[in-house]
């Protein structure tokens, strides 16, 4: 089997606290990035551009000291943009700010260039287009306005003008806005209905999966009602039962401890699911001081089984993680259930814990019957379960992984396969750790993670 984490299949949901509640938002301050880097970029090729007019390698007049000036402005912006960015929470201001800075530079190269000679003025287009994608209509056509009128005072200082140049000028900027919002209103139109439907279709699945929740919790106390029956009559309490009668009773036993097991399956993936939560929830969890636990408790198990686990913790190392002890429990257990149930008897399982850059890494390995290839992608799907899992276990549920991955995703954790039919499967588990200044006392030993 290989144990190349580089051959495995990646899965990775993602933190379900940590989404991004406004994509506008966050698209917007990508383009607030971006332009800075091209700022940078244009700051550089200002000052080349001075440097060649100066030394006469351009051709035409280039006022290079207006070159010059550009260049510093630029720089100098783009130092107060990028405090800004960290700093300013009304990113939709800085970015009219960061238009109407880049229409005074554009003003000041169209100026320089030779006014109409040059096609500087066409580069005013990328911010109306910016403008008509982020603003709406009316802020997007005023500042269309501004640049229009940056545009032409510096062909009117530099050149002149006839009023043929600025209107057609004009139109293009006209012409470039009305185009783009028309699109972007179309398209923040179709957004909107699909937040809505998808709104709407988040209500019916919570509404679906809390009552799941209702029928397994209803569920519950009846079979542990028949439980209590059960036990009753194979303890003799109801007087002495035939030998047959006694195997029945206790394949009813049986059934309902399965159904049981289940039932608390599904509620708890269901809880899972359905949990908000936040920062709030989380604490740092010195993950070598969880897995001492963990690993004792799995021993006891693989016991019965004449399986051996090998255990290699990297205490030097500092991995500590913001998590839930109690969800990160249900994840080790169930991976190491798991090893240890699908391992041939008398076999191995590994288990280890490093560090990886920025990450702690949680390996946990088997050479028992592995997994089909085809199988990999399905084995976090609820309840589901290969032929070759069900003939080793057939008590088995098919929600083990699945809560596996419902963990995982609440860590924001990513999770890697590799599995080889008849060696064994090995699962790695990613998560970020906390940089040493923001961890607090807790050792990973929370009451709670049991």
């Amino acid at each position: 089997m290989s144990t190349d984490p580089q051959a495995a299949q990646s899965f990775s949901w993602g933190a379900s606290y940590a989404y991004e509640t406004d994509l506008r938002a966050k698209v917007l301050a990508e383009r607030i990035a971006w332009l800075i880097q091209i700022r940078w970029a244009m700051a550089a090729l200002s000052g080349l551009a001075a440097a060649g007019a100066a030394l006469g390698l351009l051709p035409g007049k280039v006022d290079y000291r207006c070159l010059v000036g550009v260049a510093l402005f630029l720089g100098g912006a783009n130092l107060v943009f990028r405090w800004a960015t960290t700093r300013y929470l009304r990113k939709r201001r800085l970015m009219v700010v960061q238009v109407l800075a880049d229409f005074v530079a554009l003003s000041a190269v169209t100026y320089a260039m030779g006014g109409t000679a040059t096609p500087v003025p066409m580069f005013f287009m990328a911010h109306v287009i910016l403008s008509s994608l982020f603003f709406n209509p009316r802020t997007s056509l005023l500042l269309t306005g501004v640049g229009f009128g940056f545009a032409l005072l510096a062909v009117l200082l530099s050149s002149g003008a006839t009023v043929w140049y600025g209107g057609t000028l004009g139109g293009c900027f006209l012409f470039c806005w009305y185009l783009t919002s028309a699109i972007t209103t179309s398209l923040k139109l179709r957004e909107q209905q699909l937040e809505e439907s998808n709104s709407m279709l988040e209500r019916l699945d919570r509404e679906h999966t809390q009552a799941t929740l209702r029928a397994t919790h209803e569920l519950k106390a009846p079979f542990a009602a028949i439980k209590s029956y059960v036990y009753s009559l194979r303890d003799g309490y109801c007087g002495d039962l035939p030998p047959k009668a006694l195997e029945v009773v206790g394949r009813i036993g049986d059934r309902c401890d399965r159904l049981t097991n289940m039932i608390t399956a599904i509620i708890h993936v269901g809880n899972l699911r359905t949990a908000v939560v936040s920062e709030a929830d989380f604490e740092p969890v010195n993950l070598v001081q969880f897995m001492v636990p963990e690993v004792e408790e799995a021993a006891v198990m693989a016991k019965t089984r004449h399986i051996t686990i090998k255990c290699d913790l990297s205490k030097e190392a500092d991995l500590t993680i913001r998590g839930s002890p109690r969800h990160l429990h249900t994840l080790v257990s169930n991976l190491l259930r798991n090893a240890i149930t699908y391992s041939y008897e008398g076999g191995t399982v590994e288990v280890s814990l490093h560090p990886a850059k920025k990450n702690a890494v949680l390996r946990v390995s088997d050479h028992g019957i592995g997994i089909a290839r085809e199988s990999i992608p399905k084995i976090f799907d609820d309840f589901f379960r290969s032929n070759a899992a069900a003939r080793v276990n057939p008590h088995g549920n098919g929600l083990g992984l699945t809560l596996v991955k419902e963990v995982a995703k609440l860590h924001g954790a990513t999770i890697e396969v590799a599995s080889e039919e008849g060696k064994g499967t090995c699962f790695w588990v990613w998560f970020s750790r906390l940089p040493p200044s923001t961890q607090g006392g807790n050792d990973g030993k929370s009451p709670d993670h049991r």
